[in-house]
């Protein structure tokens, strides 16, 4: 079914974040700590394949917009300050909360998320350069 290849490669969109190179080095503690519940959000999302509906796929585009848009900053965090990346990273857990969220609400998130919070975290953070 193409909706499961989609969330297969949202999937994989999102442990190669998680498990991007150096990320033991890069990733700050507080994050790293969520690990775990990342990877089971990850397993709940596998074991309720079969029930994937349009509403999903709908939240796998979201996903991909919301990380896409951090990435064009990502590419510039060697020049930034060390507030500013710290935001930046702030914005990666702020992403991974949601995706929690979304696809396996019983782990729980450890911070208040929304779409809306994001986008105002966003908005703080677009124009660093």
């Amino acid at each position: 079914a193409p909706l499961h290849k989609k969330t297969v490669q949202d999937i994989t969109r999102q442990l190669n974040f998680l498990f991007k190179s150096e990320f033991i080095f890069e990733t700050p503690k507080k994050i790293l700590d969520q690990y775990d519940r990342y990877l089971n959000s990850i397993l709940i999302r596998i074991e309720k394949l079969s029930k994937n509906n349009q509403k999903q796929e709908d939240k796998i585009l979201e996903l991909q917009f919301l990380e896409n848009r951090i990435t064009q900053i990502d590419l510039k965090m060697e020049q930034l300050s060390v507030s500013d990346t710290s935001e930046i990273w702030e914005h990666y857990f702020m992403i991974q909360e949601y995706r929690v969220s979304i696809f396996s609400q019983i782990l729980r998130t450890v911070i208040p998320i929304s779409r809306k919070r994001i986008d105002i975290h966003w908005k703080k953070i677009q124009n660093l350069s």
